[in-house]
């Protein structure tokens, strides 16, 4: 997480979310929150979640047909 400028009370937040990529067992998140119809950026975030087997706590593969689901998500690396 980092913070670029603080937000004030009543301030109203617009939070964009994307996927920065898809691994074999995990997604990378990537967020920025913005003051309303402004540029001002006050804080950047890039979140790792990992798909586990719930009963094992182990990670696991991405199912295909999630990963289908959600590459329309995914942004591009250029």
């Amino acid at each position: 997480m980092s913070y670029k400028a603080p937000a004030k009370l009543n301030d109203t937040l617009e939070i964009y979310s994307a996927i920065k990529r898809i691994g074999n067992s995990s997604i990378t998140f990537t967020q920025e929150i913005y003051k309303k119809d402004s540029d001002d950026l006050l804080n950047t975030v890039e979140i790792i979640w990992v798909n586990t087997h719930q009963p094992t706590h182990k990670s696991v593969q991405i199912p295909d047909d999630i990963r289908k689901k959600l590459e329309k998500f995914l942004i591009s690396q250029t």
